[in-house]
């Protein structure tokens, strides 16, 4: 399994979140196999700050989207 994580990037712990680079300052969440029970990887969440920046930025990307016409976009 780990094989197949490793070719799709995938680490042990990855950031969860993404406002032009990926955070993760925030508490570790754990995806578990059902198989076995082990931790398959983890990831570590947005803080509030981070999440607040994300939207942000998400919101001014639409604001200029908004007025790009839909057959350019």
């Amino acid at each position: 399994m780990r094989n197949i994580l490793t070719k799709l990037g995938i680490e042990p712990v990855n950031p969860g979140g993404f406002c032009c680079e990926w955070i993760g300052g925030g508490e570790k969440l754990d995806s578990i196999s059902p198989i076995d029970g082990k931790t398959i990887a983890s990831v570590k969440q947005a803080t509030t700050d981070e999440y607040r920046r994300i939207a942000d930025r998400a919101h001014l990307a639409f604001t200029k989207w908004r007025n790009i016409p839909a057959p350019v976009r």
